[in-house]
């Protein structure tokens, strides 16, 4: 009995007092800036700002979060380390290894102040059409949310929130905005949901980020039985839910099923909308209320209330991260399985268009433009040297996006006022197609160009550009 009793007490002092104490003081002081916040404010708090972050309510001492595209490095704000495509990670069936990339990605989001990472994502294998496939963890449930959660664990070591995507049953990016993905409840539960449940659980991933898609014909924006039922209900998720781009199609529906944050500007989830739904009853405060203690909630266990500058004491390209990069792109020749070896080979063919010069990432979101590149060509010439020639083709062109040095190509050339100067000439127009009358022109010095902010004079949606030059 004594020794009984001696237990637990050593349990009694042993278990960190200061949490519980610290949790209730965070609450109190998330409760108080919440009581404090005007309706007004609350509604705008929920609406993304300049594209790419979360605003800030300076009155109350709320910071500017900022965030990035992922998962496959710091995407926005310059160059950094580019990784190699997800499902060459899960391939690798290494959750060390994947903890260790969520880590190193971490460190450079910090050096560029980045409060949140748009990754990983991890939607399952199951149709091939779906151009995210690469970015993906693979077709096995449990190895998709073993390498997720570690990834997470890793990222937000480093004092960077993940953002576990794309919720759910992302399978296509053809009319992503229009199609559904159907399923029956045992298929959605044995399939589709047990990465993320893995995110949530066992990564304790701070927020989620939804589907353009429809999924058994309601959009993953405002599908209750998904966002309010399964991921903060029977999973007891407690941390925020974000649409991805554009993907808020119905305020109301989508603010009552659960989402907390409409990106990347509160389009749907505003004030013209949200205060008369408050208003006639159709929406309750209380709800957006507890949209804006979750986002505040995340804010607190990663120190941005009180610590939001990242930035200090870190780099990037830092040795870490090169080791890191290095191990998890690392082609190796166990086995003599490439059909060559040192010394006695005299003469290499190499034939494909991803060869040469580098493609590093497979386009759209979570193309990186790396601090620096080489090609299976240029590493074949080194690794060789002299002692063999390496020969080169492009074949056929697989139509994958060039790497970040063709948009930086300065032999565009264009006419300016009479003269020829360097870039092109952007022709946009209010139409698809590039049809009908032109609504603007500019001159670039690059084809470098994200249509994510809006444009003067051109619709944000359904519009087009003609790019020409000499």
């Amino acid at each position: 009995m004594k020794i009984l009793l001696l237990v637990l007490l050593m349990g009694i002092v042993m278990t960190p007092r200061n949490a519980r104490t610290q949790n209730r003081s965070s609450d109190s002081r998330i409760d108080s800036l919440v009581a404090r916040m005007t309706l007004e404010e609350k509604i705008d708090f929920i609406g993304g700002f300049e594209t790419f972050y979360i605003r800030a309510v300076p009155r109350l001492g709320i910071p500017q979060i900022r965030m990035a595209d992922g998962p496959l490095g710091v995407r926005n704000y310059g160059p950094s380390t580019a990784y190699p495509a997800a499902i060459a990670l899960a391939a690798s069936w290494d959750c060390d290894l994947a903890g260790r990339v969520g880590g190193a990605i971490g460190k450079e989001a910090r050096a560029k102040n980045v409060h949140i990472m748009l990754g990983p994502a991890m939607n399952i294998h199951r149709a091939p059409m779906c151009g995210r496939n690469f970015e993906y963890l693979g077709e096995d449930p449990f190895l998709a949310g073993q390498i997720a959660s570690m990834y997470i664990r890793g990222l937000q070591q480093e004092g960077v929130m993940a953002t576990a995507k794309h919720f759910m049953g992302n399978y296509q990016e053809y009319d992503r905005h229009t199609v559904s993905s159907d399923m029956d409840e045992r298929t959605m539960q044995e399939m589709y949901l047990p990465a993320f449940k893995a995110s949530v659980v066992e990564g304790h991933a701070a927020a989620i980020m939804t589907s353009y898609n429809l999924v058994n014909g309601v959009h993953a924006s405002q599908h209750e039985e998904l966002l309010r039922k399964i991921l903060k209900e029977d999973w007891r998720f407690d941390g925020f839910v974000m649409s991805d781009w554009t993907s808020t199609y119905d305020g109301v529906a989508a603010a009552n099923a659960g989402l907390d944050l409409e990106m990347p500007l509160g389009v749907f989830m505003c004030r013209d909308t949200l205060i008369p739904a408050i208003k006639s009853g159709k929406v309750s405060e209380k709800t957006i209320d507890d949209k804006i203690r979750r986002i505040l909630r995340q804010y607190a266990r990663f120190g941005f209330l009180d610590h939001p500058d990242l930035s200090m004491g870190f780099v990037l390209d830092s040795d870490y991260v090169r080791r890191v990069s290095l191990d998890v792109a690392l082609l190796k020749n166990e086995r003599n399985t490439l059909p060559w070896k040192s010394g006695s080979t005299r003469s290499i063919a190499l034939i494909g268009p991803n060869a040469h010069p580098a493609v590093t990432g497979g386009g759209g979101s979570s193309l990186v433009r790396p601090l620096r590149s080489c090609s299976l060509y240029e590493a074949l010439q080194q690794v060789m040297g002299k002692n063999a020639s390496v020969a080169y083709t492009p074949g056929v062109n697989d139509g994958v996006v060039p790497p970040a040095s063709f948009f930086d190509r300065a032999d565009f050339i264009t006419a300016v006022d009479g003269k020829n100067a360097t870039g092109v000439t952007a022709t946009y127009f209010a139409r698809l197609n590039a049809e009908g009358s032109p609504v603007r022109e500019e001159h670039l010095s690059n084809v470098n160009v994200m249509f994510q902010d809006s444009i003067p004079g051109v619709p944000r949606t359904n519009f087009s550009v003609k790019f020409s030059c000499s």
